[in-house]
């Protein structure tokens, strides 16, 4: 990780100096906008979960958390990117400025939430990765999902992307040590953790399986 900010840091010094960062003034409104954009969808998803709760008796959404992303993450992605560091390519080349995360109990719910999230009316898809079918090769498993929000302004009507992972509790609890023993700290992670965290990926899909089979044989029993 060290070494790839340094490169990160040579690629920014190269800008011109106007494309080399971002005004305080900008970033707030940027907030404010993508702040909306989840504010809006957190309501679609709390509305999505009451009517999942009265047609099926339970809730296949376990949990949800957002966030946007903070300055010096942006500036940092955008560098590492080799992009220019402006409000311009943030808008323009970030999808993920503004994220939620859906966990859900089981891979079914998982993919009846993605059904849902393209079934929201007003709201297009920009991109889509199924990282279940097609894991990443660190063992990284999550439904992706792109939205195109929109957000009122006094300026007018804005569409704002917001990026939503969808996942089972299985995956939530394995992307969350995995963040924190390998995608941290990249160059030091050791070759044996991230062999043994691809091992447990695997296995934690074969537990989801097994759950996903328990839930069929007991709404059938």
């Amino acid at each position: 990780m060290e070494a790839s900010l340094k490169q990160a840091t040579a690629r920014m010094r190269l800008l011109p100096a106007q494309e080399q960062g971002i005004a305080p003034a900008d970033y707030r409104r940027l907030q404010y906008l993508y702040g909306e954009a989840l504010a809006e969808l957190n309501l679609r998803i709390s509305n999505l979960q009451r009517e999942q709760r009265l047609q099926l008796g339970r809730a296949p959404i376990h949990h949800v958390q957002t966030r946007i992303k903070t300055y010096s993450s942006i500036c940092e992605k955008l560098t590492r990117k080799g992009y220019a560091v402006s409000i311009e390519c943030a808008r323009d080349r970030l999808y993920d400025i503004a994220g939620m995360r859906i966990v859900c109990p089981t891979v079914e719910d998982v993919y009846d939430v993605g059904q849902a999230l393209r079934a929201l009316p007003g709201i297009g898809i920009l991109r889509e990765r199924d990282y279940i079918r097609a894991p990443k090769e660190n063992g990284y498993r999550s439904l992706h999902v792109v939205l195109n929000m929109p957000v009122c302004t006094v300026e007018g009507a804005r569409r704002v992307p917001v990026e939503v992972q969808v996942r089972t509790l299985a995956m939530d609890v394995w992307a969350s040590l995995e963040h924190d023993l390998c995608y941290k700290r990249e160059a030091t992670c050791a070759p044996r953790t991230r062999r043994e965290m691809q091992g447990l990926s695997r296995r934690m899909a074969e537990v989801d399986a097994r759950l996903s089979a328990l839930r069929r044989e007991t709404e059938l029993s």
